[in-house]
């Protein structure tokens, strides 16, 4: 008997360190390195098109990686001139005035919350020890200047963007060492006095962060606005499904082409998108969902049509208008 128990703890023993190893390749099977990877001209081109259009993301390339690990210190918020205060967690970092302090903290729980439910819709949710030990920064900005000024200095440089209708935005980069989240702004004209909005705007951003943590960018990508704009209006309102007007419909049916890089119509890439997945659901469930960005994170949005949901473009985009009455 007493030569079992040691015996037994080398069996246990390296069946944990199995299981470690299993669990730590699964985290990354599906996602690539992109230290020293090639990374297609379509595909910067793409990342940098996507700035300015609606002002709802602000993306860059820039070929010389950011050193590792990534951490928070260079955070806007860190600098003791901002006049911000700090509200940290595991998963995320909240700079705020002092006077948001209150709105920081319901933010925080907001975004606590908005982690397995973005791990069930989005597929994955990437936390600090998958992003080179950075935490997502979320801003709180006090109102419409505020918020500009601290997109700007986050951004760096000149900006001369409205951003008047804007709630909340999303600043990220991509250099050969991966997708790195500068932070997500909130802007205080729109947020914190209701809480159900206040949790849609955060979830729409964080979605932003897990689609585009997601994707292979060793592989050209040059996908249209209504995948990530749409998705992110789906999963920032659960059970909700958007209306729209006779004449919206018909605009709809005219103008968006799910192949076309954006819809005309601003209410279309976001309405219009969120519709796009809600359709998606009822027709193929969540793990029709799921399985589509899937696919599409890896080997694009033909490949997430035919090799999920078993059709083609030009047939979903067809049902997908003649659903609506």
């Amino acid at each position: 008997m007493r030569k079992v128990a040691p015996l037994t703890g080398i069996v246990l023993l390296f069946i944990l360190v199995a299981l470690c190893m299993a669990r730590v390749y699964d985290s990354g099977k599906d996602r690539g390195a992109l230290v020293d990877a090639d990374i297609p001209h379509e595909t910067i081109e793409w990342l940098n098109g996507i700035s300015g259009k609606l002002d709802d993301l602000i993306s860059s390339f820039t070929p010389v990686p950011r050193p590792t690990p990534w951490g928070n210190s260079d955070d806007l918020g860190r600098d003791p001139e901002s006049g911000l205060r700090t509200l940290e967690d595991r998963y995320f970092v909240f700079y705020f005035p002092d006077e948001l302090t209150p709105a920081a903290h319901m933010c925080q729980l907001l975004a606590l919350e908005a982690i397995p439910h973005l791990e069930k819709v989005m597929g994955k949710y990437f936390f600090p020890e998958e992003m080179n030990g950075r935490k997502v920064s979320v801003y709180l900005s006090k109102g419409q200047e505020d918020f500009k000024s601290m997109v700007t200095k986050i951004c760096g440089g000149k900006d001369d963007s409205d951003y008047t209708n804007v709630a909340g935005i999303t600043l990220m980069e991509l250099s050969p060492a991966g997708m790195y989240l500068k932070g997500i702004v909130l802007n205080g004209a729109w947020c914190y006095a209701d809480k159900r909005f206040t949790q849609s705007v955060l979830w729409h951003e964080l979605s932003h962060y897990c689609f585009f943590a997601s994707l292979d960018y060793s592989k050209r990508i040059d996908l249209p606005m209504w995948t990530y704009e749409g998705v992110a209006e789906y999963a920032a309102q659960p059970g909700f499904r958007p209306s729209f007007t006779e004449q919206e419909i018909q605009e709809i049916r005219k103008e968006c082409s799910l192949s076309a890089p954006e819809f005309p119509q601003v209410f279309e890439n976001y309405r219009g998108g969120h519709s796009i997945y809600c359709f998606m659901e009822d027709v193929y469930q969540l793990e029709g969902v799921k399985g589509f960005l899937e696919t599409l994170y890896l080997r694009g949005l033909d490949a997430g049509m035919t090799e999920t949901l078993g059709t083609d473009l030009n047939e979903f985009e067809e049902a997908w208008k003649n659903h609506f009455e």
